[in-house]
């Protein structure tokens, strides 16, 4: 007796098709909840990051009964334009790179510059792109940075000296001088300490441990240091030059990340009531209202803070 061969099952083409169609539309629907949640993730390692780096500034003013300069400015008592970020690195535990430096000699002198361009661990947002370094000092590649320093309510040149009028040196950091957490007369859970910023492939874009543009070292201004509240956060991209780089902003949609002095870290939207109102402005007569976000810029303004 002959026995019938059995037809062995498969798929249809057809069948074949409805399958990878159906896994197309499953990973269309999945990938953007999965890209959400890695943005989240790293949304929150950079808040994380930022309420190590309060906890580093008290911890510094634990030990100094200050906070740190923002910038030494050449020429102008020790060092060669540090920043504040030097100062706080034994209190990141990097102690054994702020051992090797000598703010006294210049960035590039032979004993500093292995260290100065140390990348520190903790000092880039996860959500930051771009190259994490750049080399604005000739041949030297120096590591780029996330974070920057609240200067204050009105400043654009980055400098405010210390023979600045006292009302306009109302930030937490500037140029020579620091402060200490009894002159924050705002309210310490009122006042941003530091925020994020973003790479926009200038000159200016910032770096950690020292100012640089440019023409080098200490020449010029402080824009590897800090950020004002005179732009909104995250400028456009059509935004001129000098907006661009004298904003806050971030890689997170919506707004930017900053720690304020209490060491709480908060998200604060773009949208945020802001005036964009200048030194000269504030100082005349009637005197025109902050937006809440410069008053949060401001550490003794003494004006009453809005929802943010």
């Amino acid at each position: 007796m002959i026995v019938p061969k059995r037809r062995r099952g498969g798929f249809t083409l057809v069948e074949l098709l409805v399958v990878i169609a159906i896994i197309g539309i499953l990973v269309g629907l999945l990938l953007p909840a999965v890209q959400a949640a890695r943005e989240a993730a790293r949304r929150m390692q950079c808040t994380n990051q930022l309420k190590q780096i309060g906890l580093a500034l008290h911890n510094y003013h634990d030990a100094y009964r200050n906070f740190p300069i923002g910038h030494q400015f050449p020429g102008q008592g020790a060092g060669t334009g540090w920043t504040w970020t030097l100062s706080i690195l034994p209190f990141m535990e990097q102690g054994n790179v702020y051992d090797k430096i000598d703010v006294r000699l210049p960035v590039k002198d032979p004993a500093n510059l292995p260290w100065a361009v140390t990348k520190i661990p903790g000092s880039r947002c996860p959500s930051m792109t771009g190259n994490e370094t750049k080399s604005d000092l000739g041949s030297v590649v120096v590591p780029t940075t996330s974070y920057v320093g609240n200067c204050g309510s009105f400043n654009s040149s980055f400098e405010l000296e210390a023979n600045e009028p006292a009302p306009r040196r109302n930030g937490m950091f500037g140029r020579d001088w620091n402060v200490n957490i009894a002159a924050v007369t705002d309210g310490t859970s009122n006042t941003a300490f530091v925020g994020e910023t973003i790479l926009w492939n200038f000159s200016w874009d910032p770096n950690w441990l020292f100012r640089i543009n440019n023409t080098g070292v200490g020449a010029g201004n402080t824009l590897g240091a800090v950020r004002t509240g005179l732009r909104r956060i995250n400028p456009a991209a059509v935004a001129s030059a000098e907006v661009r780089r004298e904003a806050f902003a971030s890689y997170h949609t919506g707004g930017a990340n900053f720690v304020f002095v209490d060491g709480s870290v908060h998200f604060i939207s773009e949208s945020i009531e802001h005036s964009n109102t200048t030194w000269p402005q504030y100082n005349s007569t009637p005197r025109p209202p902050l937006g809440t976000y410069q008053k949060l810029m401001g550490r003794n303004d003494g004006e009453v803070l809005g929802e943010i």
